[in-house]
């Protein structure tokens, strides 16, 4: 509601029970805590600015290691980031990137993200200009190490799934980061880049089709390896060893078509690649604990 006491006194009281609540939960979990704040609403007030002001503080908390209590704080409006504001920002992101400078590229980075949470953008649109940056990095990505427009589409595709799947503002800082740490690391090591491409897509062919013959052959072959060193990528890449990732998949799409309930055990096998159906039997009940009969009967 409204606060009864005047708006200088309201936030020195906001600012001292946030600090105690930061001291208390840096005592009790042993780690740094920051705090960024907002402006304070008038009772019945929207709260959208409050909150782009609280998560933009917050943020400057984090960069700086310091707490940033009502940091930025202007009743002035919000102005929109225009196109030329973007290029300028994007542009020192890019420079940053092509000279491998750590320092540079994170006060590029924080300029960007600082400028775009203070236009009072909701989740959305700030994910749009993050992606349009994205996609004009990698385009000088792509230009600058000549990785092959298949890899850097690849890399693309990791890199905007990671804002994709960031809902709140707070996630998408953190994506956008992540984004452009793998971009600088790939800048180092071009070759990297190129190699995980391939990995991935041959990752997505496999577990789009478990069920075909995958010989490490053919495979190392596509990826432009030695058998040896396309394992180990693999492994890099997937988490796990070639076979295992294989089973795991041919074992996620039989699940699958026993919770439908339409087919034969045999047909099942036969569906996801396993030479028989006691074949499959026995990695199933090693897998799921239960054999597949079971499982079946209880769907």
């Amino acid at each position: 509601g409204t606060p009864r006491k005047s708006p200088a006194q309201a936030r020195l009281e906001i600012r001292e029970r946030i600090r105690e609540l930061c001291r208390a939960l840096e005592t009790k979990l042993r780690m740094a805590v920051r705090a960024g704040v907002g402006s304070i609403m008038p009772e019945g007030s929207p709260l959208g600015r409050s909150y782009q002001e609280a998560v933009a503080s917050l943020h400057s908390a984090v960069q700086s290691g310091k707490d940033a209590l009502f940091a930025g704080v202007s009743p002035q409006p919000q102005v929109e980031m225009t196109l030329p504001k973007m290029q300028n920002l994007i542009r020192d992101i890019g420079l940053a990137l092509a000279v491998s400078s750590p320092s540079r590229l994170a006060q590029a980075r924080e300029n960007f993200t600082y400028r775009l949470l203070y236009t009072g953008y909701g989740p959305e649109i700030t994910r749009a200009h993050m992606l349009s940056a994205l996609f004009v990095l990698l385009d000088q990505f792509e230009h600058r190490t000549g990785v092959g427009q298949s890899a850097a589409r690849t890399l693309g595709s990791e890199l905007m799934d990671r804002l994709d799947f960031a809902s709140t503002l707070p996630e998408l800082v953190g994506a956008f980061k992540g984004c452009l740490d793998i971009l600088s690391r790939y800048q180092e090591k071009p070759r990297e880049a190129s190699a995980t491409a391939r990995l991935n897509t041959i990752l997505l062919d496999i577990t789009r089709e478990p069920q075909k013959p995958w010989r490490l052959s053919k495979l190392s072959q596509k990826a432009g390896q030695s058998p040896p060193t396309f394992l180990k990528w693999f492994k890099k890449v997937s988490g796990k060893s070639f076979g295992s990732y294989v089973r795991k998949a041919r074992l996620s799409k039989a699940e699958a078509l026993l919770k439908e309930g339409n087919l034969t055990l045999e047909r099942v096998a036969q569906e996801c690649g396993f030479a028989s159906a006691s074949t499959f039997s026995i990695i199933f009940r090693k897998a799921f604990g239960t054999s597949p009969r079971k499982y079946f009967g209880r769907r």
